[in-house]
């Protein structure tokens, strides 16, 4: 189904709104500047070391780092896991709190070495060893996880395993909030659920819509003086 075809299906207005919302949003942005295919493990690797909260081009370079230590090959959760943990700080030392990312990054490893029944994780950079989980009990498992919180549960999910979740984050409540669809109080929860009601419940179409909000907001939607006029979603406020 066509963006199009699903925007005339639809018939709250809410949820006409965000699929329109999407549209004008990649219209003015364009598609992602294509990347190299990550694996699994260096995708959740991303999550983990905080993409999201990076330029476009930074993480790159962490990874890149990372690489040049196997040599340029790529990354295994048994490869970090025997790291010296000082070699991985260094690595990763650009990022902020660089040090409580490994604590985080190190507890994920372990949690993979006992999902595959082991003592330490394998050199499973397809993270087979989650596949046979349900979403709902992987996502669970996930959240036990000490360092690991809902977005970044639902961002490992999302981008690491191609499983249909959508991850919201502050970017996206200040979208909703300053549009009328949610109130200041409103919770993770509540977001995404606006979300997944209102688009297919596809993996591509959940990454590019948190993508294109992500880049909207950062652009224009500031948290002190917004640039509404110049913003692609301007016409949805008049």
């Amino acid at each position: 189904m066509s963006p199009q075809e699903f925007y005339i299906r639809k018939t709250a207005p809410a949820r006409r709104d965000l699929v329109a919302y999407n549209a004008a949003m990649l219209k003015h942005f364009g598609p992602p500047p294509r990347r190299p295919a990550l694996s699994a493990f260096e995708a959740a690797l991303e999550v983990l070391l905080g993409q999201e909260a990076l330029p476009e081009g930074r993480m790159e370079k962490i990874l890149r780092r990372l690489r040049d230590l196997r040599g340029g090959a790529p990354l295994t959760p048994a490869f970090i896991w025997r790291l010296p943990r000082a070699s991985l700080e260094e690595a990763i030392r650009p990022l902020a709190f660089f040090q409580a990312k490994v604590g985080r990054l190190h507890n994920f490893l372990a949690f993979l070495a006992r999902k595959a029944g082991e003592d330490e994780p394998l050199e499973d950079a397809d993270l087979t060893c989650l596949r046979d989980s349900g979403q709902g009990e992987l996502r669970e498992e996930l959240l036990k996880i000490r360092g690991i919180g809902r977005e970044s549960a639902d961002l490992i999910l999302l981008h690491a395993l191609g499983l249909p979740v959508f991850a919201a984050d502050v970017r996206a409540w200040r979208l909703l909030h300053r549009h009328g669809f949610v109130g200041e109080e409103a919770g993770y929860e509540e977001i995404c659920d606006i979300f997944i009601r209102a688009l297919p419940e596809e993996t591509p179409v959940y990454a590019e819509c948190r993508r294109l909000i992500a880049r909207t907001v950062r652009t224009y939607c500031h948290k002190r003086n917004p640039d509404c006029p110049a913003c692609p979603l301007r016409e949805f406020l008049e």
